[in-house]
């Protein structure tokens, strides 16, 4: 590149397919439930909120580093998965009522969460994020909800909200699915590549 002492940022972008009919109605779980996927997450607010709202069911797909500590862990509104397959993990994602993406401001201090969130804003899920720098890039507030982060109140208070809201919680998904129509698709990613190495 000839502006070698310029950073550029291109977004990530959603390079998988659409939804279509294999993944709806997916039946691994009984009832409706809010998901919470992915590595490095907090999933200790996550549970900890849960519990407070015992008329929510919960999934946390977690990974290998997670299943020494929450393997063997039991409550009748949360439900734990690892490791599981993309096709598996996509149909959870897709059959969600809700997506949420709780990170610690401490760290991990790199890019993370914008490929479990793209899932939810494609599949139409409303998506609740912690109010990090992960996402800020890539979503405002007029399209996904922000929580602040490590506090349980407030992100029990906007799972309250989101459900109780529809109208508004529709408005964002559908603002969240246009902005992602603009700027994340794989043409759009391949395009801004092509771009930059043309400048």
């Amino acid at each position: 590149l000839k502006s070698t002492e310029k950073f550029y940022f291109i977004p990530h972008c959603f390079a998988y397919n659409l939804p279509n009919e294999s993944d709806i109605n997916y039946d691994l779980l009984d009832n409706e439930y809010i998901i919470c996927a992915g590595n490095h997450r907090d999933i200790d607010i996550f549970v900890n909120t849960l519990l407070s709202l015992p008329d929510k069911s919960g999934l946390v797909i977690a990974g290998e580093d997670d299943r020494k500590k929450w393997e063997h862990f039991k409550a009748d509104n949360i439900q734990f998965k690892f490791n599981v397959p993309y096709t598996e993990y996509r149909k959870l994602i897709a059959n969600a009522k809700l997506l949420v993406f709780p990170v610690r401001k401490s760290g991990p201090l790199r890019s993370l969460g914008q490929i479990t969130v793209l899932h939810g804003v494609v599949f139409d899920i409303p998506v609740l994020s912690a109010d990090t720098f992960h996402l800020k890039d890539y979503f405002s507030k007029e399209e996904i909800w922000y929580y602040e982060t490590g506090i349980k109140n407030s992100l029990s208070d906007s799972i309250e909200l989101i459900f109780s809201n529809k109208s508004l919680t529709e408005l964002k998904a559908k603002k969240a699915f246009e902005r992602y129509k603009k700027n994340y698709t794989i043409k759009k990613y391949l395009d801004d590549i092509v771009r930059l190495c043309t400048v």
